[in-house]
């Protein structure tokens, strides 16, 4: 059977085919934990505004050098939000010292999109006139 799509992801996600009935379960409600954690966090607050990306934006040609790392470096930030359930928008920033853009992250609790939206149009319109 061919495969299709990244073979880097089907790594990632085969991962999961030795997993125990049980242990599919604890990481489900682990899930559900961090959810009702962060949805508590985020409460009484418009949005949480964070880089996007742990490290600079690579080039094509550091990224495929050190895939690993720099892939796990550029989800990081944004995975607990996917995680978490949540809503969250990227806005492009001024471009890095390295000459390619930067980006924030911009997160708001489940059902927020609205909100988070507004929290980036007044971010791009004060930052980026």
């Amino acid at each position: 059977m061919a495969v299709i799509g990244d073979p880097r992801v089907l790594a990632r996600i085969r991962i999961s085919e030795t997993a125990s009935a049980e242990e599919i379960a604890e990481a489900y409600a682990q899930r559900r934990a961090v959810i009702a954690r962060l949805a508590e966090a985020l409460s009484g607050f418009d949005a949480l505004i964070a880089p996007t990306l742990q490290i600079l934006p690579p080039s094509i040609r550091e990224a495929e050098a050190e895939f690993d790392r720099v892939n796990a470096a550029m989800l990081r930030n944004t995975s607990l939000l996917n995680l978490a359930d949540t809503c969250a928008m990227t806005m492009p920033t001024r471009t890095t010292g390295t000459g390619r853009p930067g980006a924030l992250m911009i997160g708001g609790a489940k059902g927020q999109d609205t909100r988070v939206l507004s929290v980036g149009a007044r971010l791009d319109r004060d930052l980026n006139g």
